[in-house]
């Protein structure tokens, strides 16, 4: 599903593809290549030293180049990257037993997001929303309120990860998780007025409460609503796919994706549409 009208797409088709394959390697060629590209409102002046600096880095990447793999094509892709404008974004994250993946791979790759998503915007924000089931004990829900990323605030962020896990108490006994309760909650995230545009992505592999499922459908719809830089994303984890995530995903105007790529992916295709 592509939106019809996207301002923000950052990544070339060719871009996506180096994720899918070498995403590790990637990050490194980016963080060699970002320093070198600010505002494209830059001096003719300083395109000049730009470019002088560029040819002494070529040794360093075409050494990386032949150590990982890495084609001409794709370095070039590297080099299409330009910045995203402030951006508040809300990871749902559903952390019932059959998540222990993602919820490993969250907490693996949190810095690398991080100093991604600050290379990426002059002004990102994160929210995560660690959600189970209603019959937990200690509530389906627990968050990590919208903040905004830097290095201060990254040890708050990578503290609160590191105490999700996967599982719960044992009284999950059926399919549906509180997926309505995960999305209400970051519907009702304390946005900032100075970003440009406000994603909710939700990472399951199972379903809203069948007597929720309309409400979910409807929140998702009214929080798109409020904008067209509004937007749910879903990443279903399931290896079949469900109706009902997809048609989160069109109501909420934002991108369904059908894959258990590494959290770095799946984050930048639901916010690129990629």
């Amino acid at each position: 599903m592509k939106r019809k009208s996207r301002e923000i797409s950052i990544f070339s088709t060719s871009l996506v593809d180096i994720f899918a394959s070498t995403s590790g390697a990637f990050l490194l060629i980016m963080i060699v290549l970002l320093p070198f590209f600010p505002n494209t409102g830059d001096s003719s002046e300083k395109v000049e030293i730009l470019k002088r600096e560029l040819e002494t880095t070529k040794e360093k990447l075409t050494h990386i180049e032949n150590t990982l793999g890495i084609t001409q094509k794709h370095l070039q892709a590297a080099k299409d990257i330009i910045q995203f404008p402030p951006f508040d974004l809300v990871i749902a994250l559903d952390t019932t037993g059959s998540m222990r993946h993602q919820v490993d791979g969250l907490r693996k790759e949190i810095d690398g997001i991080s100093e991604l998503f600050q290379k990426l915007s002059p002004s990102a924000a994160i929210s995560i929303i660690d959600f189970k089931d209603h019959c937990e004990p200690d509530g389906a829900i627990n968050i990590f309120p919208l903040t905004v990323l830097s290095t201060r605030t990254l040890n708050s962020l990578k503290g609160f990860v590191s105490k999700m896990h996967a599982g719960g108490s044992g009284c999950n006994s059926d399919g549906p998780e509180a997926l309505y309760d995960a999305l209400v909650s970051g519907v009702r995230s304390p946005f900032r007025p100075e970003a440009k545009f406000f994603s909710i992505v939700i990472i399951t592999d199972n379903l809203a409460h069948p007597a929720e499922q309309e409400r979910t459908l409807a929140t998702g719809a009214e929080f798109h609503s409020r904008g067209s830089n509004h937007f749910v994303s879903v990443v279903d984890i399931s290896d079949e796919g469900h109706p009902f995530l997809k048609q989160l995903a069109s109501q909420g105007g934002g991108e369904y994706i059908n894959s258990g790529s590494s959290m770095t992916l799946s984050l930048l295709r639901a916010l690129t549409g990629t």
